[in-house]
């Protein structure tokens, strides 16, 4: 209902999209059939609600879709709903990489040998720490170099990984 609104003389709105995240566990249990008949009963539910709140006045959206997405920070049993109104936004479009060619050398050119003592080397060299933390930890305290601008530090999970777990 908060996502609804009727311009003035105008017809009624809503989202032509909804995203329905589900839990991790949640996700690994409506999968196949149970997860379209789920997607399914979402789809009439709002489809109805939205027919019931509007009453007689017309809908501008004739259809809309729900997806389930899962959200790893929410507990089993939890949900969330997000309504998505522009749809049309340029969704991320992935291309393949174009191919490089060779490129063919004249048969008459010969390979010059070079000298490796005379021949120029890039030297590569250890990159410097941008930071460095000193901590503690049961009485041991250790250092950690750091050498990206900004860090994480906290529990961590396989979802949420941090650069200095607690």
């Amino acid at each position: 209902q908060r996502e609804m609104f009727t311009p003035p003389g105008g017809p009624t709105y809503i989202p032509r999209e909804y995203l329905v995240f589900l839990s991790r566990e949640d996700d690994s249990e409506w999968q196949g059939d149970k997860r379209e008949g789920l997607q399914r009963g979402l789809f009439h539910v709002l489809s109805e609600r939205a027919q019931e709140l509007v009453g007689k006045q017309d809908l501008q959206t004739k259809t809309f879709a729900v997806e389930l997405r899962v959200d790893g920070t929410l507990e089993k049993g939890k949900f969330r709903v997000q309504p998505v109104w522009d749809s049309s936004a340029p969704k991320t479009e992935v291309k393949p990489r174009r191919k490089i060619e060779p490129v063919q050398e004249p048969l008459n050119s010969l390979p010059t040998m070079v000298d490796e003592a005379t021949a120029e080397a890039t030297i590569v060299r250890p990159r410097n720490a941008l930071f460095a933390l000193e901590f503690t930890i049961n009485g041991v305290t250790e250092t950690m170099k750091f050498f990206q601008p900004a860090i994480s530090i906290g529990r961590g999970s396989k979802d949420f990984p941090v650069d200095l777990r607690l």
